[in-house]
Protein backbone atom coordinates (compact mmCIF):
# COMPACT_ATOMS: atom_id res chain seq x y z
CA UNK A 1 0.00 0.00 0.00
CA UNK A 2 2.87 2.37 0.80
CA UNK A 3 4.32 1.78 -2.69
CA UNK A 4 0.97 2.63 -4.26
CA UNK A 5 0.89 5.92 -2.34
CA UNK A 6 4.42 6.75 -3.53
CA UNK A 7 3.46 6.03 -7.15
CA UNK A 8 0.41 8.26 -6.81
CA UNK A 9 2.51 11.07 -5.30
CA UNK A 10 5.12 10.66 -8.00
CA UNK A 11 2.60 10.67 -10.85
CA UNK A 12 0.90 13.78 -9.50
CA UNK A 13 4.23 15.57 -9.23
CA UNK A 14 5.15 14.67 -12.79
CA UNK A 15 1.72 15.64 -14.05
CA UNK A 16 2.24 18.97 -12.34
CA UNK A 17 5.68 19.32 -13.87
CA UNK A 18 5.69 18.69 -17.58
CA UNK A 19 6.37 21.98 -19.25
CA UNK A 20 5.50 24.19 -16.36
CA UNK A 21 2.17 22.96 -15.37
CA UNK A 22 -0.64 23.55 -13.06
CA UNK A 23 -1.86 27.06 -13.74
CA UNK A 24 -3.56 28.88 -16.51
CA UNK A 25 -1.17 31.64 -17.48
CA UNK A 26 -0.98 35.12 -16.12
CA UNK A 27 1.09 38.27 -16.13
CA UNK A 28 3.28 39.00 -19.08
CA UNK A 29 6.95 39.68 -19.45
CA UNK A 30 7.56 37.31 -22.34
CA UNK A 31 6.10 38.92 -25.40
CA UNK A 32 6.01 38.70 -29.14
CA UNK A 33 7.90 36.08 -31.09
CA UNK A 34 9.75 34.64 -28.08
CA UNK A 35 6.50 34.08 -26.17
CA UNK A 36 4.77 32.47 -29.16
CA UNK A 37 7.69 30.13 -29.84
CA UNK A 38 8.19 29.23 -26.17
CA UNK A 39 4.47 28.54 -25.76
CA UNK A 40 4.57 26.32 -28.87
CA UNK A 41 7.52 24.39 -27.41
CA UNK A 42 5.64 23.95 -24.12
CA UNK A 43 2.51 22.76 -25.92
CA UNK A 44 4.58 20.10 -27.69
CA UNK A 45 6.29 19.06 -24.45
CA UNK A 46 2.93 18.84 -22.66
CA UNK A 47 1.57 16.62 -25.44
CA UNK A 48 4.62 14.35 -25.23
CA UNK A 49 4.25 13.97 -21.46
CA UNK A 50 0.51 13.38 -21.79
CA UNK A 51 1.19 10.56 -24.27
CA UNK A 52 3.40 8.67 -21.82
CA UNK A 53 1.61 5.77 -20.15
CA UNK A 54 1.60 6.29 -16.39
CA UNK A 55 3.64 3.74 -14.47
CA UNK A 56 1.49 1.06 -12.89
CA UNK A 57 4.35 -0.47 -10.95
CA UNK A 58 7.97 -0.13 -10.01
CA UNK A 59 9.20 -1.74 -13.25
CA UNK A 60 7.59 1.04 -15.31
CA UNK A 61 8.77 3.86 -13.08
CA UNK A 62 12.32 4.25 -14.39
CA UNK A 63 11.39 4.44 -18.10
CA UNK A 64 8.67 6.98 -17.27
CA UNK A 65 11.05 9.21 -15.31
CA UNK A 66 13.78 8.95 -17.94
CA UNK A 67 11.39 9.89 -20.75
CA UNK A 68 9.99 12.79 -18.74
CA UNK A 69 13.51 13.98 -17.95
CA UNK A 70 14.42 13.90 -21.65
CA UNK A 71 11.34 15.97 -22.50
CA UNK A 72 12.16 18.59 -19.85
CA UNK A 73 15.83 18.76 -20.89
CA UNK A 74 14.77 19.20 -24.53
CA UNK A 75 12.31 21.92 -23.58
CA UNK A 76 14.94 23.75 -21.53
CA UNK A 77 17.35 23.69 -24.48
CA UNK A 78 14.70 24.80 -26.94
CA UNK A 79 13.43 27.70 -24.83
CA UNK A 80 16.98 28.78 -23.95
CA UNK A 81 17.92 28.84 -27.66
CA UNK A 82 15.03 31.22 -28.34
CA UNK A 83 17.00 33.91 -26.50
CA UNK A 84 14.30 35.47 -24.35
CA UNK A 85 15.33 38.12 -21.86
CA UNK A 86 14.08 39.47 -18.59
CA UNK A 87 14.17 38.31 -15.01
CA UNK A 88 10.93 36.31 -15.20
CA UNK A 89 12.11 34.34 -18.22
CA UNK A 90 15.48 33.70 -16.57
CA UNK A 91 13.67 32.45 -13.47
CA UNK A 92 11.53 30.10 -15.60
CA UNK A 93 14.62 28.74 -17.34
CA UNK A 94 16.33 28.23 -13.98
CA UNK A 95 13.23 26.34 -12.82
CA UNK A 96 13.39 24.10 -15.89
CA UNK A 97 17.08 23.43 -15.23
CA UNK A 98 16.40 22.60 -11.59
CA UNK A 99 13.53 20.33 -12.62
CA UNK A 100 15.80 18.44 -15.01
CA UNK A 101 18.34 17.97 -12.21
CA UNK A 102 15.68 16.66 -9.83
CA UNK A 103 14.38 14.29 -12.51
CA UNK A 104 17.92 13.00 -13.03
CA UNK A 105 18.20 12.28 -9.30
CA UNK A 106 14.77 10.65 -9.46
CA UNK A 107 15.97 8.40 -12.31
CA UNK A 108 18.95 7.35 -10.20
CA UNK A 109 16.70 6.65 -7.21
CA UNK A 110 14.31 4.58 -9.34
CA UNK A 111 17.27 2.70 -10.83
CA UNK A 112 18.32 1.86 -7.25
CA UNK A 113 14.74 0.84 -6.33
CA UNK A 114 14.70 3.57 -3.68
CA UNK A 115 11.03 4.50 -3.74
CA UNK A 116 11.34 6.63 -0.62
CA UNK A 117 13.84 8.89 -2.39
CA UNK A 118 11.61 8.95 -5.48
CA UNK A 119 8.75 10.23 -3.31
CA UNK A 120 10.94 12.89 -1.67
CA UNK A 121 12.21 14.04 -5.05
CA UNK A 122 8.64 14.19 -6.38
CA UNK A 123 7.90 16.62 -3.56
CA UNK A 124 10.97 18.69 -4.49
CA UNK A 125 9.77 18.75 -8.08
CA UNK A 126 6.39 20.11 -7.03
CA UNK A 127 8.05 22.78 -4.85
CA UNK A 128 9.91 24.28 -7.81
CA UNK A 129 6.66 25.89 -8.91
CA UNK A 130 7.16 25.91 -12.67
CA UNK A 131 3.55 26.98 -13.28
CA UNK A 132 4.08 30.08 -11.19
CA UNK A 133 7.40 30.82 -12.92
CA UNK A 134 5.91 30.29 -16.39
CA UNK A 135 2.92 32.45 -15.58
CA UNK A 136 5.15 35.24 -14.29
CA UNK A 137 7.10 35.05 -17.57
CA UNK A 138 3.88 35.42 -19.57
CA UNK A 139 4.10 31.88 -20.92
CA UNK A 140 0.51 30.72 -20.59
CA UNK A 141 0.94 27.39 -22.42
CA UNK A 142 3.93 26.60 -20.23
CA UNK A 143 1.79 27.16 -17.14
CA UNK A 144 -0.81 24.55 -18.14
CA UNK A 145 -0.71 20.97 -17.01
CA UNK A 146 -0.84 18.28 -19.66
CA UNK A 147 -3.67 15.79 -19.69
CA UNK A 148 -1.91 12.71 -18.33
CA UNK A 149 -2.98 9.21 -19.40
CA UNK A 150 -5.04 7.48 -16.69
Amino acid sequence: MKRLALFACFCLALAALAAGCGGSGGSSSGGGEFSAEANAACTTANARVAALPRPEGEAQLLPYVEKTEAIVVGLEREVTALGGSGDAIKAYLAGLEESAQVLNKMSNAARSHNLGAVGELASQLAEIGLARLASAAGLGACAKAPAVQP
